[in-house]
């Protein structure tokens, strides 16, 4: 799969928070739908994702969203919802993806500030690591592709420190268990590579040129009125 990287051209990193301009979609293919203050948005490559903004998926339908510090992306699989947040602390953006249906993949990298995924019954903690969240009937399902994440049950407060291969379930009740279920992990990730081209830039809605594709310049508007650019480019 090719690795997507984001450079700063231009960009001064606290006038991009405070504009709250958070992250972008570096790809996607299909029906991806951005909600805003109660306005949706049919989402193409290049967008910005602001604070607080809801992001859905349709049926066979993903999107790659790259955070504005290059510090994690999130990769939001078929049928699913989440919402997208961060905030400044000292040097770093502190990121937070909240769940409420269906399934993401977060890549994070190390010293990036802190990183949760939240469902409706769990929260999963990571400083840099690969894992996945799915939030199904009520049931959260964490699991670990490599490095280490904190997971615990909002009900009872438990918590379990998951691992590369581990995958922890929880729910309403306050159950928080590591469970034997070597499937979950291998299934979402062979959906993931059946559809690789997706983060490489490949979108069925954006008109942008094939050659155009692995340089997406996007224009961003400070609070002055200053327009600054963010490069997103493909290996």
């Amino acid at each position: 799969m090719k690795r997507i990287l984001l450079s700063l051209l231009l960009l001064t990193f606290f006038s991009i928070v405070y504009a709250q301009n958070v992250a972008a979609i570096a790809g996607m293919k299909g029906n991806i739908k951005i909600l805003r203050d109660k306005k949706t948005i049919i989402a193409k490559t290049g967008d910005i994702i602001k604070n607080a903004d809801e992001i859905s998926s349709g049926e066979e339908s993903f999107a790659a969203i790259r955070f504005i510090d290059n510090g994690a992306t999130t990769k939001l699989f078929p049928n699913s919802i989440i919402i997208i947040s961060a905030s400044v602390e000292g040097n770093t953006l502190n990121k937070r993806n909240s769940i409420s249906k269906g399934t993401a993949r977060s890549q994070v990298s190390p010293r990036s500030g802190n990183y949760i995924v939240e469902t409706p019954n769990t929260v999963a903690s990571v400083k840099g690591t690969d894992f996945l969240a799915t939030y199904e009937d009520f049931l959260t399902t964490i699991g670990v592709i490599d490095g280490e994440v904190e997971v615990r049950n909002k009900t009872s407060d438990r918590s379990i420190d998951a691992n590369a291969n581990d995958v922890i379930q929880g729910d309403d009740e306050g159950n928080l268990d590591s469970i034997d279920d070597s499937s979950y992990i291998k299934n979402n990730l062979d959906e993931e590579a059946a559809e690789g081209q997706v983060y490489g830039g490949s979108d069925d809605n954006n008109s942008t040129d094939t050659a155009d594709r692995h340089s997406l310049e996007i224009e961003l508007v400070d609070p002055d009125g200053t327009i600054k650019k963010v490069r997103i480019s493909y290996e």
